[in-house]
């Protein structure tokens, strides 16, 4: 009976050490899911993390980007500008310049015109006393 009684000891105890360590188990089954989980969460933000960042750059790479290209064209617009006004400076000067030299021609054919009246008014005087 007593043997009966160690054997059935024996079989708790050895029944209780195998829930026990079943219960073990299952939780070392539990931690490690836990772990995967929490690998698999940070893996998942990291991720995210990397894919906002590069939308971030793109977008600011893409507004510096843009803001060059404005700055260029005002730059190309205002130079254009420039241009324009020193060419119409230009031919303002041209035309000033003809008329002032069609203005000197005026003058220079009017006193022609003044003199060769003289000079025939001259010869006229001259044809009649003679």
């Amino acid at each position: 009976m007593e043997e009966k009684k160690k054997r059935q000891n024996d079989d708790n105890e050895e029944k209780r050490m195998y829930e026990n360590l079943q219960a073990e188990h299952v939780k070392l089954l539990g931690k490690r899911e836990v772990e995967r989980n929490e690998a698999q969460r940070k893996k998942i933000m990291a991720e995210k993390e990397s894919r906002d960042k590069q939308l971030k750059e793109e977008k600011l790479r893409k507004r510096t980007e843009q803001k060059e290209l404005f700055r260029a064209e005002v730059e190309l617009v205002n130079r254009l500008k420039e241009e324009m006004e020193q060419e119409r400076k230009i031919q303002e000067e041209k035309r000033r310049q003809e008329k002032e030299y069609l203005q000197r021609m005026l003058i220079e054919n009017e006193k022609n015109k003044k003199k060769a009246e003289a000079e025939k008014k001259e010869e006229m005087k001259a044809d009649v006393v003679a």
